[in-house]
């Protein structure tokens, strides 16, 4: 609202104060407005919003490993889309939640390569992010299977 209790409105890029897009999630947003004039008053509200997705980001949709299931010494590589400015980042679990793998992909290839020599055979979860200024911009996991 303005001095004369008028609604304005706002616009917000969906980034946060480093200018990286915000993940999914419930946020509260701190609305200053400075009437003009004289003397002009600064009215602060708080105001709480829910960011679903983050349309600009692009997520792990169709992301799928190769081989899977693999046998016990093959690399599995797990392929995505990649997004301009967006590193991606894999961890393999063991299903006792272990880490047994991590990948980076900082070239931003479409590749994240896990290492499966000394792992047993069984089911593995290969959780994946896309990165950008250190914030988490989206997720997936995925399942993988290693075999004898």
């Amino acid at each position: 609202m303005d001095e004369t209790g008028a609604t304005t409105f706002g616009d917000w890029d969906g980034k946060n104060e480093r200018g990286v897009p915000v993940a999914s999630g419930s946020y509260t947003a701190e609305l200053i407005y400075h009437a003009s004039g004289a003397g002009g008053s600064k009215i602060v509200m708080d105001r709480g919003f829910v960011v679903i997705q983050s349309a600009s980001v692009g997520n792990f949709d169709g992301a799928f490993a190769v081989p899977n299931p693999a046998r016990s010494g093959a690399d599995i590589l797990v392929s995505y889309l990649p997004t301009l400015n967006y590193n991606a980042a894999g961890r393999m679990f063991s299903m006792n939640g272990d880490l047994v793998g991590q990948a980076d992909d900082l070239a931003q290839s479409g590749w994240l390569r896990f290492k499966t020599d000394r792992l047993a055979a069984g089911v593995y979860l290969i959780k994946m992010e896309k990165l950008s200024g250190g914030s988490v911009a989206t997720r997936r996991v995925i399942k993988v299977a290693v075999v004898r």
